[in-house]
């Protein structure tokens, strides 16, 4: 089924490696504000390894300074206060290091740096910025989900699926699976049609699209990632961006109260995939989506019965809920 795998762009990849890292965010807790002089220099001990202060305060920082954190972008990461947030954290890094002793127990590894080499070869900086993350929270993120996809494989080597079920996700989504096309496609917005112009002349003679976006002081720009013909935008603009060839900028599109231009980075044309060529990958896809259930209960509770000694400035260690709570 190589037209309808190649219908995920490799952002798209890299984004869905983070989603275990974000996910982890949205554990319940109650504030308990510490300050540096309170903190100690080891936050956590999970069967014996240490989970450092100077770990859970670093990504603190950089999960409150995220531009999705700020409200710059429309990311849906939580806005929390610092107390919350080091909470949040140290939760997560909890976590994370209890998976790594099950895989060391399991002799589970992963290949970080390969990952990353490949991930951000593909991946443009402008799209790898969307994510509001830098190269160590990528890491820590792809550890987590490729452990935890390894041992749910050793784990739950056979997850049933019923044809029913399979049959039921391919009409579901069936677009996916018709003849159509996919796009890398950047945009940019203006009020006045003439600097609209102007940037679009500049792109024709051959300077970046994105580069040119910002010289010419548009009001919003940047990438829309992979659009397809499938995609929710209005008629109009699926037509301007699928008469587009790989390199080509369209004309201006006039907008409600201003003008657009959009730009494909890249373009693929995919032919219809029909059940039967559709089957299989439908099928290991929902084997990973019932082990990853299963998985995550098998881990919740392993880890109520792990031994985790937290640094009171942070809480108390809940083994029921898995979690650092204040009382």
């Amino acid at each position: 089924m190589a037209g309808a795998s190649n219908r995920v762009s490799g952002f798209e990849q890299l984004k869905a490696a983070v989603l275990l890292m974000l996910s982890v965010f949205a554990l319940s807790s109650c504030a308990n504000t510490a300050t540096e002089e309170q903190q100690s220099e080891v936050a956590a001990v999970v069967e014996g390894r240490e989970v450092l202060a100077s770990a859970v305060d670093e990504l603190t920082h950089r999960y409150l300074e995220s531009p999705a954190t700020l409200g710059q972008t429309g990311s849906t990461l939580p806005d929390l206060e610092e107390e919350i947030a080091r909470r949040f954290v140290l939760n997560y890094l909890i976590r994370l290091t209890y998976l790594q002793v099950l895989a060391d127990e399991l002799g589970v590894s992963t290949d970080v740096d390969s990952f990353l080499d490949v991930a951000l070869g593909v991946v443009s900086p402008e799209d790898f910025a969307e994510l509001n993350m830098n190269e160590e929270d990528l890491r820590l993120a792809y550890v987590a989900g490729d452990l935890s996809r390894q041992i749910g494989l050793l784990i739950f080597p056979e997850v049933a699926v019923s044809e029913a079920e399979i049959r039921s996700v391919y009409e579901s989504e069936i677009e996916k699976f018709q003849e159509g096309w996919s796009a890398s496609v950047d945009t940019a917005y203006f009020v006045s049609r003439i600097a609209a112009e102007q940037m679009r002349e500049a792109v024709s003679n051959g300077h970046p699209f994105l580069q040119m976006a910002e010289e010419h002081r548009s009001e919003e720009f940047g990438s829309m990632g992979v659009v397809t013909s499938n995609s929710n935008l209005s008629p109009q603009i699926l037509e301007t961006i699928g008469a587009l060839e790989s390199g080509e900028t369209s004309e201006i599109i006039q907008a409600s109260s201003g003008w657009l231009l959009f730009h494909v980075n890249s373009r693929e044309y995919m032919s219809e995939v029909p059940y039967s060529e559709a089957r299989e990958t439908l099928l290991a896809i929902l084997q990973d989506q019932n082990r990853q259930r299963l998985f995550d209960e098998w881990f919740q509770s392993k880890l109520s019965e792990a031994n985790v000694e937290v640094a009171p400035v942070y809480g108390i260690w809940n083994s029921e809920s898995g979690t650092v709570r204040s009382s």
